[in-house]
């Protein structure tokens, strides 16, 4: 049995790295038993996290560009924001105006069309994150209206669920330990978040999360 437990220590060990495994054998010393159940738990849980992180990443991009897209209408502007020259979002932030232009350079280099959807598919979360802060609050009136969820037009609470939900995010992209953390927690603002950015995405996690 020793010698069983051993060899699938060994083998984890090989496959993902001692220093990976030694993460959930300091929560449990000398008991490489429940550090292999630990880790198992783990996938578990970052297993059941992506496709609420994906929803809700989909969500938040859906609510800002159709709030951009509202803006250029009422403005007058017949083409659409990301290529815009008078740019809504590039005219206030050079981050973004790189992350524009980057995500047009790799759709040609794949040679790929630089079309509305095609540019949004390749903006990095930061890019989206970024229009819910106080670079932005002149927009902020116009797009707050794409939250249904949302009781007031203070973004705080809606900023601060998504700085929680980016690093996340990063934390279970980048395979850190999240199974000894307060996933309970973890559950509530990413269901917040949802129900902020409206509520029928909310219940459609849940309803989705119920049938996995």
């Amino acid at each position: 049995m020793e010698t069983n437990q051993e060899n699938l220590w060994k083998l984890h060990c090989d496959l993902f790295s001692e220093r990976q495994m030694s993460k959930f054998l300091s929560q449990s010393p000398q008991d490489k038993h429940q550090a292999i159940e630990a880790h198992t738990l783990n996938l578990r849980a970052t297993s059941k996290y992506w496709p609420w992180l994906s929803l809700i990443e989909i969500g938040l991009r859906t609510a800002l560009s159709t709030q951009l897209d509202k803006k250029q209408s009422a403005m007058g502007r017949d083409v659409h924001w990301t290529v815009d020259p008078n740019h809504l979002v590039r005219n206030r932030s050079s981050r973004s105006a790189k992350e524009l232009e980057n995500a047009k350079t790799n759709l040609r280099r794949r040679h790929k069309p630089v079309k509305p959807g095609y540019v949004m598919d390749e903006l990095p979360l930061g890019f989206w994150t970024l229009l819910v802060s106080k670079r932005f609050k002149d927009l902020w009136p116009d797009l707050a209206e794409g939250f249904r969820g949302l009781e007031s037009r203070n973004p705080k609470e809606l900023a601060e669920l998504l700085a929680f939900f980016k690093n996340f995010r990063n934390r279970i992209g980048h395979h850190h330990v999240i199974v000894f953390g307060d996933l309970e927690d973890a559950d509530s603002k990413l269901l917040r978040l949802a129900h902020l950015i409206d509520p029928r995405l909310e219940n459609y996690i849940l309803s989705l999360d119920s049938d996995l």
